[in-house]
């Protein structure tokens, strides 16, 4: 058992999925070398803050729902998705897939969020538009916007 715990250990440590940890209070218990790493905060800088702290978005909503879920079991976990923008040190920011979830931490209520950085699939996306948009201008002479304006005409 100790070596599977020594092994979870090591792959949520290495992962490149951002992980944290925090209390019922929401401060940041623990967050894993990928987070630290792209937020480029220590552990103990990052014990000061609350995930909202460091993205755009409160998640009252959601905590509150997440608070009240029945308490977790092998048969009950309760995940809440979320998208966001998280805000390095440095001041820049990254686009983030969130997962948000209700988990037992030594026998208390703590929540874990996985935060996915979404950075290239964003920039692939904007190119893959910048093609299409180009495609449709070069084969009808107009943009996609004047386009969608035209189809939104009645009659056409």
């Amino acid at each position: 058992m100790e070596s599977i715990n020594s092994l979870l250990n090591q792959v949520i440590t290495q992962s490149g999925i951002e992980y944290f940890l925090f209390g019922r209070d929401l401060r940041i218990l623990f967050a894993n070398e990928a987070a630290l790493a792209n937020l480029g905060y220590t552990l103990e800088e990052l014990s000061q803050f609350t995930l909202m702290d460091i993205c755009n978005r409160h998640f009252d909503k959601e905590l509150v729902r997440l608070k009240n879920a029945p308490p977790v079991t092998e048969d009950n976990v309760y995940i809440i998705h979320l998208s966001n923008t998280y805000y390095r040190k440095d001041g820049t920011a990254y686009p983030g897939d969130t997962q948000l979830q209700q988990i037992n931490h030594e026998g208390k209520l703590a929540f874990m969020a996985t935060v996915r950085d979404v950075s290239e699939r964003e920039q692939a996306l904007d190119q893959l538009n910048m093609v299409i948009e180009g495609g449709v201008k070069s084969v009808t002479g107009i943009g996609t916007s004047r386009l969608k304006q035209w189809k939104s005409v009645p009659g056409h």
